[in-house]
């Protein structure tokens, strides 16, 4: 560090001398008051509040270890560390809190002992072992930093003539550079012990000397110049690195780490020492600037922040001192322009310069300036360094001993990552210091190997631009071909329909399709296909035809797809929910002539072609009129499907046969569809995956159960379908699957399930994790897109607890890009491009669009699609999806582009600007979220928005959440700057123009519910659900609340047609008899403790046992104190000790508790499973969990008494949310009254319904409570 520092101060002082710039003159640090605890310096500041968030961190622990070889002097080490200790005031100092000020506070002496091991006794081929087991025991122990010292000293003895000499002192007292001044004092003192000779001076000054200095340099203002430099150079920063990472980031950093060390041959260290002469700089610009190309290719960001330590010690008086004075400079270069090395290079050097000419200006006080915000995840500002020994180590002597330094890895990381580079006479030694909570070791092994690639890259061609270099290494370059390798031969030269053929002659008689009531078998459905491909042949439909279908679901649907494949002709899907202005456009692209619909829906299908209405055409054609059907070629159109489009239209994506064929052929290897199987079929026929739950099935002889609209929209009867028919193989999007399971405790619907096939959006985790608890399905993962014929990829993912999107299927190639063209080697994340059999011929009528999407990849020449979709290999040949690149996103399953949608919303004739975003809802679900400007600021109502949009967008394309503002925010190039919209705060947003209040209990009830769903209130009794936010996910969830009081009341498609309180009330009304009994779960008592139950009215004083009690003020001012310290409320604790309480003299483990805690007469039930709780704060957290909002609320007019004999119905209310006392003590048995606690004072009430057995019965549980109080903030620590 010493010689590196030197080293950085040369190079400074040239680059300054160029420029002709003068240094700063450095003030003389003077004595401070011996008489006064000095405070901290700034670093020190740091690291104690490091320590207090994360007591003992061995991330902050500076270890050396020095290995012995030849005879020492055990009491000399010992006095030698005592005297060093003696000479630097730090090593005798500790740190006390005094108010909000951290001080320094010093020992004239403190107890020192050298700890001593001895391995003599150790098997000599355990000696290592057990020796580095200490070393990492005694460098990860902990500091307590209010005791001195702050060093340990421990010497383990292997044999005689060797030692392991190990130090740890902790880093808020030491540096790098102090590791060096021990070194040499070590070595010095010792001299003197052995010989008596020259003993060292004493120092001239001390660490609080230089830390006094430095608070009273920074309050005077003389840092301001410096200041300004870091706040421009620093200006819009990324404060966050973004590196691809195996493990999800801890909520608060994780210190846990490894170190991969690695060598850079003689040879290799030559030609860049070379390059760093020819450039007039150091090696170390050299390595920066290669560590920040490497970092640009893992990350894909060119503006990147490195951090890099400088020793602080610019003062003379302080180079000898042992203490804290690094300081670290966060570097920010910018690697955008593609450029070559040398001009990295000078740019580095530039950056270097201006950096250490204000490295003065502690790191900590430039975060202050610049204002951010400290984030516990990751460090701030930087998350990754660079520190480097410029010069190779000096050899070392302790007497007649030699002095090896030994490398130490105690197993922590300070950054997500740092290179550490130090020059030895054979090259370079190299190592990364990873965090282990973020990395596996094998991707930070493949790291290492693609620095030195980039290392020999680089020096062999420094013409080249950075971003034509590719990272990729010979074996992965092979190891991707191998995942590749997925060839496989199919029949090209057949169709769909040819395969449809065959099995109506193996299966006639089978059920081919169920939908509602209607039912067809293979034969009945090949002969109706036949009857209408014949007749439209007779309407002159001819091969390469675009023909629209456009109907409900039904038999007759998938009748017209097979009827226009067998012509010869390519269906377009004309989705009857889609928008007229779609649908025309849709027509109007495609040039389509005719279109297969029914007589009710041809207002919606446009007026510019032929419609076919199928009621019409004669079915007996087939016995009179035979045809000559054409036979398509594999290179024919069979479908095009539009697909949202980046220019505010939908595009045509063409697939063919092949294409077609080839997935199917690939999906079939590696899932089972077969005759014996049902096959549910809910995908709308606009969705690709629509193929695989209709075509596909039928080339295997599955029944299809075709899921009608309503069924579609109603979770209920879809699972009551999948019972009924014993469905066998399930595909649909997480989202759907999220719907049918949210809200139930029945997974029966899906015990008979054998496959479940999910994709269209990411798998969340705890989905999988659901699935493979509550089935035996087989389950698995698919990504695609349209563009390469439905699913590309796959992977079974039982019993699995990680997810990722799988393999390649047959004849499919996927590679993972850079922007630049070049592929990414396994671990980086790039662009996912698809290639192979199943690849679309492009978009229709749009040539330079397919050019842009569909290309020829730089490294061979394979065409493939630029999916727009961020991924990257993992070892072993898995793809992990990682979102999307561009605007486009995917909304349960629905693939949007954000532009289309920002395009529709900019043509309001009031709106100026507008932006659109993804975004979470107050329940975590995905969303849009839309930000616009009106023309003179007139206020515009979201609704009026939604209205307006409906007439042009599907539902799942309108933004549920809105803001309006005054401008939108840009970044400096003048684009929107999406990263700094405000937050949407849901609850302020829905508010109708009448502010109509709600009329009744109805009202009020839905209301609430309105509020769960949507995850806000502030609408009123006549506002539209889908015009606030609301979609159908939500609605489902307000379909659910209303089940759960009033079962069978409504459908979800009344709720569909009454979008609003005051229609969905009257529904209520008018069907209010079927409204269900609910009967409350009781807690059954002991028999030691019964409870008389008499059926007199509790008016009569005689059955009821009130007491009141105040919490005794040392209770409550530690209640108060934990409110005030957001660590526990009151409320919680009174409801925890009450049935904590109700567990003991319960006769089981289950206890059922009633609670009145959020809104007046509303009812949450708790039930807590006492065998499943360990401790206290598990209780109050399971408590809370059920109490806040996540619970069942009822009514309090629906509850039934019970008359079940030694149970109790027991209730915990606040007084405020309490209509009538009178009526809760009519229904519960023992009820305990929180009245609204008053600073100094809470007050309960009790009431036993029926009297216990006696008087000390009641006392003893009332005792019995306030101890338990007790015990919970004493688990608290409070």
């Amino acid at each position: 560090m010493e010689r590196y520092a030197f080293e950085k101060a040369k190079f400074v002082k040239k680059f300054m001398e160029k420029k002709g710039l003068k240094s700063k003159d450095i003030h003389p640090i003077s004595i401070r008051d011996r008489n006064i605890n000095p405070s901290v310096s700034f670093s020190q500041q740091r690291l104690w509040i490091m320590d207090q968030l994360q007591p003992g961190n061995p991330a902050y622990i500076i270890p050396m270890a020095l290995l012995l070889r030849g005879p020492v002097v055990v009491s000399h080490i010992e006095e030698c560390f005592k005297e060093i200790i003696r000479r630097h005031e730090t090593l005798r100092t500790s740190f006390v809190a005094d108010g909000e000020k951290v001080l320094q506070q010093i020992e004239e002496v403190v107890p020192f002992q050298m700890q001593l091991v001895s391995l003599e006794n150790v098997p000599k081929e355990a000696r290592q072992a057990a020796a580095d087991e200490w070393i990492m025991r005694e460098t990860r122990a902990p500091f307590d930093l209010s005791q001195a010292p702050l060093i340990r000293v421990l010497l383990i003895k292997c044999s005689d003539d060797e030692h392991i000499l190990v130090a740890s002192v902790h880093h808020i007292v030491s540096d790098g550079w102090s590791v060096g001044i021990l070194q040499r004092e070590l070595t010095q003192l010792y001299r003197y012990y052995q010989e008596r000779g020259n003993k060292l001076p004493e120092l001239l000054i001390q660490y609080t000397d230089y830390s006094e200095w430095q608070r009273k340099k920074y309050t005077t203002n003389e840092l301001s110049a410096e200041m300004d430099y870091w706040k421009s150079k620093l200006q819009e920063a990324p404060g966050f690195l973004d590196l691809p990472t195996d493990l999800l980031r801890p909520a608060i950093q994780s210190f846990q780490g490894d170190t991969l060390y690695f060598d850079i041959e003689q040879d290799t260290a030559n030609t860049l020492q070379q390059l760093a002469r020819e450039e007039n700089t150091t090696l170390f610009v050299v390595l920066l600037s290669l560590f920040s190309i490497l970092l640009y290719k893992y990350s894909g960001n060119p503006d990147l922040i490195i951090g890099t330590p400088v020793a602080g010690r610019d003062a003379k008086e302080v180079e000898n001192l042992v203490g804290l004075f690094i300081n670290t400079l966060p570097l920010r270069i910018g690697l955008s322009g593609n450029p070559a090395i040398r001009d990295v290079i000078r740019q580095v050097i530039r950056t270097t310069a201006e950096a250490m000419s204000n490295a003065t200006l502690p790191f900590d006080r430039i975060i202050g300036g610049l204002r951010l915000e400290r984030e516990l995840s990751h460090s701030a500002l930087y998350q990754v360094m660079l520190i480097m020994q410029d010069s190779p180590m000096q050899p070392m002597k302790l007497g007649q001993a030699t002095v090896e330094i030994l490398e130490i890895d105690n197993n922590t990381s300070k950054c997500d990552l740092t290179l550490y580079m130090r020059r030895t006479n054979e090259g370079l030694k190299g190592s990364f210091e990873y965090c282990s909570e973020l990395f596996h070791r094998s991707s930070i092994e493949r790291m290492t190997e693609h620095f030195k690639h980039l290392i020999g890259t680089v020096i062999t061609h420094q013409h080249l631009g950075i971003d034509e270099i590719s990272m990729l290494t010979h074996k992965e370059y092979n190891e991707l071909a191998s995942w590749n390798l997925t060839g496989s031969e199919y029949d090209t030269d057949t169709t769909v329909y040819d395969l449809f053929e065959r099995q109506v002659e193996d299966t006639p008689d089978s059920i081919a399709v169920i939908c509602g009531e209607a039912a067809i078998t293979y034969h009945d459905l090949y002969e109706k296909t036949e009857r209408l491909a014949r007749y439209l042949i007779k309407q002159d439909i001819q091969p390469g035809m675009l023909i629209g279908i456009c109907m409900e679901r039904s038999i007759d649907m998938i009748v017209s797809i097979l009827a226009v494949i067998r012509t010869g002709a390519a269906y377009v899907p004309l989705d009857i929910g889609y928008p007229a202005d779609r649908l025309n456009h849709m027509i109007e692209d495609s040039g389509m002539l005719f279109i297969l619909t029914r007589n009710d829906l041809t207002a919606d299908c446009g007026h510019q072609v032929r419609n076919i209405f199928l009621e019409q055409y004669p079915e007996h054609m087939m016995d009179y009129e035979p045809a000559e059907f054409p036979a398509p070629v594999p290179e024919d159109l069979m479908y095009v499907i539009y697909t949202s489009g980046s220019t505010g239209k939908p595009k045509g994506v063409k697939i063919t046969h092949r294409s077609v064929m080839n997935f199917i052929h690939g999906l079939t290897k590696e899932i089972g569809f077969s005759s014996k199987k049902s096959i549910l079929a809910v995908t709308s026929m606009s969705f690709d995956i629509f193929l695989v739950e209709s075509l596909l099935p039928l080339t295997r002889g599955m029944k299809i159960i075709l899921a009608t609209d309503d069924e579609q929209r109603n979770p209920e009867r879809l699972k009551s379908a999948i019972k009924k028919y014993q469905i066998k193989m399930l595909q649909m999007t997480p989202s759907r699957l999220n719907l049918l399971i949210q809200g139930t405790e029945d997974t029966g619907f899906l015990q008979g399930v054998q496959e479940i096939l999910l994709g269209g959006e990411t798998f969340p985790l705890q989905l999988l994790i659901y699935l493979n608890q509550h089935t035996n399905a087989r389950i698995y993962n698919l990504f695609g897109p349209t563009e390469t014929t439905v699913w590309s990829t796959i992977k079974e993912l039982t019993g699995d607890t990680k997810i990722s999107v799988g393999r390649p299927i047959a004849n499919t190639q996927i590679v993972i890009v850079d922007e630049f063209g070049n592929l990414v080697p396994p671990g980086i994340k790039g662009e996912i491009c698809i290639g192979g059999d199943g690849l679309s011929p492009g978009y229709y009528n749009q040539p330079e669009l397919s050019d842009s999407r569909f290309v020829s990849l730089r490294a061979d020449g394979t065409k493939v699609y630029k999916t727009g979709d961020l991924g990257k290999w993992l070892p072993g040949g898995d793809i992990q999806h990682l979102g999307r690149l561009d605007s486009q996103v995917k909304l349960r399953g629905y693939r949007i582009e954000l532009t289309e949608v920002e395009m529709h919303i900019g043509s309001h004739p009031h709106i100026k600007e507008c932006a659109v975003i993804m975004g979470k809802d107050p329940f975590n679900e995905d969303c849009l979220l839309g930000y616009y400007v009106t023309d003179n600021d007139n206020p515009l109502r979201s609704a009026e928005i939604v209205s307006y949009l409906s007439e042009q967008l599907p539902e799942y394309m309108i933004p549920q959440y809105w803001m309006q503002l005054q401008q939108l925010p840009l970044t400096p190039n003048g684009k929107v700057d999406k990263r700094s919209l405000p937050q949407i705060e849901p609850v302020s947003v829905y508010k109708d123009s009448e502010g109509i209040q709600p009329e009744n209990e109805i009202q009020l009830f839905l209301r609430d519910g309105w509020e769960q769903a949507l995850g806000a209130g502030g609408f009123g009794m006549e506002d539209n659900f889908f015009q606030i936010g609301g979609n159908s996910v939500m609605l489902v969830r307000l379909f659910n609340y209303i089940e759960k009081t009033y079962p069978g009341t409504v459908k979800i498609t009344d709720l569909f047609t009454s979008p609003t309180i005051k229609a969905q009330s009257l529904l209520i009304t008018s069907q209010n008899n079927k409204r269900a009994d609910l009967s409350f779960k009781e807690t059954a008592i002991s028999e030691g403790v019964e409870i008389l139950r008499e059926d007199h009215p509790v008016s009569d004083k005689g059955h009821l046992s009130i007491r009141y009690m105040q919490i005794p003020e040392s209770l409550t001012r530690r209640l108060e104190q934990g409110a005030a310290e957001n660590i526990i409320e009151p409320t919680e604790i009174i409801m925890s000790a009450y049935i904590y309480v109700l567990y003991q003299i319960a006769a089981s483990e289950q206890i059922y508790l009633y609670t009145m805690v959020h809104s007046l007469d509303s009812i949450t039930p708790v039930a807590v499973d006492f065998g499943n709780i360990d401790h206290i704060q598990q209780l109050v957290n399971e408590l809370r969990r059920q109490t806040m909002g996540n619970g069942r609320i009822i009514p309090l007019s629906h509850v039934i008494k019970s008359k079940v004999k030694n149970t109790l119905l027991p209730m915990v209310y606040l007084k405020e949310c309490c209509r009538s006392e009178s009526e809760l003590n009519s229904l519960f048995d023992l009820l305990l009254m929180v009245d609204k606690p008053v600073k100094g004072t809470i007050k309960l009430k009790w009431t036993f319904h029926s009297l216990l057995d006696n008087a000390e019965e009641i006392s003893s549980l009332l005792e019995m409570y306030l101890t338990t109080i007790d015990q919970i903030l004493c688990e608290y620590s409070i």
